[in-house]
């Protein structure tokens, strides 16, 4: 009988997972769609259920399982490994290794349903540590601006903002320019990201770039002018930049007190 009566506390440790992933989700730049959400918070539920009804030895039981789940996740994500063949390997030594450690200390690996759900959160903010370490340590070494670490991109994500600016961020707008190279604008349009962007803000649906190819178009970009004026582009087989004495809008920027940087993929 006592089995059955702590059904839903039990539960509430595993759904734990699901919630607090399902917030820092909302929190970011990066959302997923509702479906994904609800398969997260169903494949969970499922997962302490059947813990629940047919789980027998003791060490299968214990309620750290959602937490051991979360962490086994973001080491295969974020191992010391980077070959996905090397790192099955090493994810099915980390699956071996805790069963072994929880199957040895079973008797004492039995916490209570609140104190499993906190370990599963400390679990789930681990891994998102993991994730977003990488991305400072790239800004970091890109600006040199060691200021904003992961500890506080972390805070940020927990703040209650659902991934819209507030007011406090009026007098600082960030301004983004995100280019992408030979993207349809038609198929553009059916993009969830595009479809995000559009929602928040204005959109044309015909535009005329200064050039048919990269390097003219992106000097008009950045500068608001012509190509014949700002000079980047190849003649006569010839390649050359921008005109030294166009100003770019980053120095516009910069004078104004922003401080720029820039990511690429194509050097």
């Amino acid at each position: 009988m006592h089995h059955k009566n702590s059904l839903y506390p039990h539960l509430a440790v595993w759904i734990t997972v699901p919630v607090v992933e399902i917030y820092l989700s909302l929190n970011s730049l990066v959302r997923h769609d509702l479906w994904q959400y609800f398969v997260e918070i169903f494949v969970f539920l499922a997962l302490g259920l059947i813990q629940w009804k047919f789980a027998k030895p003791l060490w299968l039981k214990s309620l750290l399982w959602p937490s051991i789940i979360i962490l086994l996740l973001g080491l295969s994500k974020n191992g010391p490994l980077g070959s996905k063949i090397w790192m099955f390997f090493y994810l099915t030594g980390a699956v071996l290794i805790v069963v072994k450690l929880v199957k040895d200390c079973q008797s004492w690996l039995q916490p209570t349903p609140i104190f499993a759900a906190l370990i599963s959160i400390i679990s789930i903010l681990y891994t998102r540590y993991m994730d977003l370490s990488p991305v400072t340590q790239e800004l970091q070494a890109i600006t040199h601006d060691n200021t904003a670490n992961t500890v506080d991109r972390l805070i940020e994500d927990l703040r209650i903002n659902f991934g819209i600016h507030k007011d406090e961020y009026v007098d600082e707008t960030p301004i983004i320019i995100i280019s992408v190279d030979t993207l349809r604008a038609d198929y553009a349009q059916s993009m969830t990201s595009w479809k995000r962007l559009a929602e928040r803000g204005a959109w044309w649906e015909s535009a005329m770039s200064s050039s048919s190819w990269t390097l003219p178009a992106l000097g008009s970009l950045m500068t608001g002018a012509l190509p014949g004026t700002h000079g980047a582009g190849c003649y006569s087989e010839q390649c050359q930049g921008l005109n030294p004495d166009i100003q770019t809008i980053a120095q516009t920027l910069k004078q104004h007190g922003y401080q720029n940087v820039a990511l690429v993929s194509n050097a």
